[in-house]
């Protein structure tokens, strides 16, 4: 939605130097770019893990309140519960015409996220997006029911795997 595109920028600039490591499409995005035969995927909302999001969502609500004042923002919240973990989900939305669409994902999370650092931007590791991946494509009927636009994970991981072992041999290579 061309909408939210002046929208979504603003929600990436907030992103860059705060302690919020990406694992939505920017991170998968991340790990594919130099990898010529995988095609990115549009950023059509960010997710991010938070050890803060009731910070974090106060802060973006006023920045967008602020920025945006002919459209209408809210949150809802999500609790998520797989093997003995708990995340919490805070899901920022924007209101457009009669829908509301999400622009950011702050997960709160009770594990240690691990992550790498480029240019102040924080991903989830390749790891962990594969779990991410692994996890979804372990109970597709389950996540049909509560992901509101689920996507084809099993192409993901697929794609994120071959950008890998490209990865691991052009690195083998140069040493």
């Amino acid at each position: 939605n061309k909408n939210m595109i002046p929208i979504l920028k603003e929600i990436g600039e907030f992103i860059k130097g705060r302690s919020l490591v990406n694992y939505g499409a920017t991170a998968y995005n991340f790990f594919v770019k130099h990898d010529k035969n995988v095609g990115s995927l549009p950023i059509s909302d960010y997710k991010v893990y938070s050890e803060n999001s009731i910070y974090h969502i106060e802060s973006i609500l006023k920045l967008l309140n602020k920025k945006f004042k002919n459209r209408t923002f809210n949150y809802i919240i999500k609790n998520k519960f797989w093997k003995e973990q708990e995340d919490v989900d805070y899901i920022v939305n924007v209101k457009i015409g009669d829908k509301f669409n999400n622009l950011i994902t702050f997960t709160e999370t009770d594990k240690c996220i691990p992550y790498v650092q480029y240019n102040k931007i924080r991903y989830a590791t390749v790891d962990r997006l594969k779990y991410l991946y692994y996890k979804s494509l372990s109970t597709p009927t389950f996540l049909k029911n509560i992901e509101d636009n689920p996507m084809n994970y099993k192409c993901l991981l697929n794609k994120l795997l071959s950008a890998e072992k490209t990865y691991l041999k052009t690195k083998k290579n140069k040493n």
